[in-house]
């Protein structure tokens, strides 16, 4: 609580105090994200970099899941029981491979010029909420049934591709930097 200073963090460059320690949400991050990562990133601060250093960087990389989906697994757990909170959790797992698999090939065609790189930013940025949205619904509708029938109205479509599309291998596809794997110790 910012009242009785345990926001404060200390003092910027130029002196002025800063409070900024208590602040776990970035709202543009959350409401103008340009992937799924970004967006719940800028939800819930703290929590995802707890996500991060305790699940995602230990993770082995002889693991049966990968990084990313464990913390997404994680996540649905410490939400409860709810299949729609595992239904959420998980897409939004195949969500995160499949953006970064897009970006992979496509990112590098729009950063020559500015106004595409403005484009691709606005497309990216109206996909994140495209899909966010269609998954983060099942988290408030908590009934498998419900969900599945409100997917069902865009014909999984969108489920599909996701799916589809994050499990199509890439060559020089995303690699992680995790602890213990010898890319981390170089």
């Amino acid at each position: 609580n910012n009242y009785i200073g345990l926001g404060f963090s200390g003092y910027d460059k130029e002196g002025k105090p800063v409070w900024d320690v208590c602040k776990n949400v970035h709202l543009l991050d959350v409401e103008f994200g340009t992937n799924i990562r970004a967006v719940v990133n800028g939800w819930n601060v703290t929590t995802s970099l707890w996500l991060r250093r305790v699940c995602y960087d230990r993770v082995p990389p002889s693991f049966v899941a990968s990084p990313n989906m464990t913390v997404w697994m994680l996540s649905a757990m410490w939400h409860g029981f709810y299949p729609s909170y595992y239904l959420t959790f998980v897409c939004c797992g195949f969500i995160t491979e499949a953006a970064r698999k897009m970006r992979r090939l496509l990112h590098h065609h729009f950063q020559t010029d500015p106004v595409k790189k403005r484009l691709y930013d606005v497309v990216t940025a109206v996909t994140t909420l495209f899909f966010t949205d269609f998954t983060a619904i099942c988290f408030q509708l908590l009934f498998l049934d419900k969900c599945l029938q409100l997917w069902s109205y865009f014909l999984y479509i969108p489920f599909v591709m996701v799916v589809v599309v994050s499990c199509i291998p890439i060559p020089g596809d995303y690699k992680t930097t995790r602890i213990g794997t010898k890319q981390s110790q170089e």
